[in-house]
């Protein structure tokens, strides 16, 4: 088999095991609606905050100090509605439900991931299996701290970062030892 024939059923693996495991994920694990979302922020957090503009800011009227009175009312207004929306800011996180499923992606990512990357290790003997699982784990692991990176606990993204580290490390020597065996 010539090596561009290799090549391409080598990326064909990759890509179509790659796709093949993210489409089951969301056949079997949906992303939750909008209307998930804002149900489930609204219970727990109310309607988002609305400036409200001091009436005195559309008196083209007004005298100097009446302006700079208006002004103070407009801080004073612009304060509050930062205080607001930063409180309904930090409360749509604890309770946006995404949040949960993007932690849950992370994990079952990263372990079909490793999953794909130890199978590897078994094919070894036929180089383009192989080489396309190793790949396409590889993808899966990448994806899964892209999806879920932000909102996962960092003692979470600790030990998952080191129970991979130790699978690559391990595969990587016992890879070393195979092929050095072989020849």
């Amino acid at each position: 088999m010539t090596k561009a024939l290799k090549v391409a059923y080598t990326l064909g693996i990759i890509f179509l095991l790659y796709f093949v495991i993210i489409f089951g994920i969301k056949a079997f694990y949906p992303e939750l609606s909008y209307y998930d979302y804002t149900a489930e922020i609204k219970k727990n957090c109310g309607s988002y905050p609305q400036y409200e503009t001091p009436k005195c800011e559309y008196n083209y009227n007004a005298t100097t100090e009446e302006a700079d009175n208006c002004k103070g009312q407009s801080n004073k207004a612009r304060e509050e509605f930062d205080e607001k929306n930063n409180a309904y800011s930090k409360c749509s996180e604890k309770y946006n439900p995404g949040n949960s499923h993007k932690r849950n992606l992370f994990i079952i990512e990263n372990i079909l991931g490793l999953l794909l990357v130890i199978t590897a290790f078994f094919l070894m003997r036929i180089s383009m299996l192989s080489n396309g699982a190793a790949f396409a784990g590889v993808m899966l692991i990448i994806d899964g701290f892209y999806e879920g990176w932000r909102v996962s606990e960092k003692a979470l993204q600790f030990g998952v970062g080191v129970i991979i580290i130790i699978v690559f490390i391990t595969t990587a020597v016992l890879l070393h030892r195979k092929t050095n065996k072989i020849k």
